[in-house]
């Protein structure tokens, strides 16, 4: 179904699945622990996640409409605005998804009785505006930003229950623990995302040019663009391996420290394979590859036994 394929439902069900996750198996059980209040209730937990995958729908579709024409060069295949949608009914779905989640946003900012959080949806969503307009055409900025939503699509569920989060001093030990986990997902999320959005620019560096974005592969060069992903791919190599170094020695979580380790191997393929790569088939094996592995960073948070883990 086009509409589907527009807003790149897989994806929007990996942002579901993350903030549940992130909400079920590791905030409520360490809250559940010591009788603390979580500021969300399961509906409006629902209506938040609810909000985040509207936002993020018309982030995609946003861009979309103002990708059409590079992605006519790129992947004429998978165009979908101006072939299966009509660019009209594109910018009214758009208007609509829009609508919605901020009304959504609006009844969660005040049902919580939080109404400064009405203007969170209005700033998140004019970013990624920006984004597709003109961010994502200068290098490294709009690569940054994305990598950044997609670390907050955790980290959104952390500050809607820091007030109970922070009740959880009581217990340094878990306090410690529930910590560790959420910002080693966050930090993980913000590196993966920052590495399959510049190989995205390598991938389609000739449809960039020819559409006059000056995306790091197009303003720098594929030789450089590779220098910065394997630094980006180092980096996460090391924050993989200290990270899970972490949990072994000094939060006795064996689990997570494996899961971490696990995740190391994987990443050395995308570095291997990312020496040798040099066409557009290439550089797009390694984008889906590293996508896959920010599906499997969700093991480190789904763990069944988590609560079990933290004591």
């Amino acid at each position: 179904m086009p509409l589907l394929q527009l807003i790149r439902w897989p994806n929007l069900l990996i942002v579901a699945l993350t903030q549940v996750l992130i909400f079920n198996r590791v905030l409520i059980p360490s809250f559940g622990q010591y009788n603390i209040n979580h500021s969300l209730s399961r509906d409006h937990f629902f209506l938040l996640v609810i909000v985040t995958l509207l936002l993020t729908a018309g982030g995609y579709i946003i861009n979309d409409i103002y990708d059409r024409e590079v992605d006519k060069i790129d992947k004429p295949d998978r165009v979908i605005i101006g072939k299966s949608i009509d660019l009209a009914t594109a910018y009214w779905l758009y208007f609509v998804v829009h609508l919605i989640g901020f009304l959504l946003s609006l009844y969660l900012a005040f049902v919580v009785e939080k109404p400064g959080y009405v203007g969170l949806f209005p700033l998140a969503s004019t970013g990624l505006y920006f984004y597709s307009r003109w961010l994502k055409r200068m290098p490294l900025i709009g690569n940054l930003l994305i990598a950044c939503y997609c670390s907050g699509v955790a980290g959104i569920i952390w500050f809607a229950e820091r007030v109970a989060f922070a009740e959880l001093a009581i217990s340094p030990d878990t306090f410690q623990k529930v910590t560790a986990v959420l910002l080693t997902y966050l930090l993980f999320a913000f590196l993966t995302t920052l590495f399959r959005e510049i190989i995205k620019d390598m991938e389609d560096r000739d449809g960039d040019a020819k559409g006059d974005f000056n995306t790091i592969a197009v303003a720098w060069g594929l030789s450089v663009s590779r220098q910065i992903v394997f630094g980006i791919g180092v980096l996460l190599l090391f924050f993989l391996v200290v990270a899970a170094w972490f949990f072994w020695q000094h939060l006795a979580d064996p689990f997570s420290g494996t899961v971490l380790l696990v995740l190391a191997l994987p990443m050395f393929f995308l570095l291997w394979k990312l020496y040798y790569a040099d066409t557009k088939q290439q550089f797009h094996q390694i984008s889906q590859w590293s996508k896959l592995l920010m599906l499997l960073s969700l093991i480190h948070i789904s763990e069944p036994t988590r609560p079990r883990l933290i004591s």
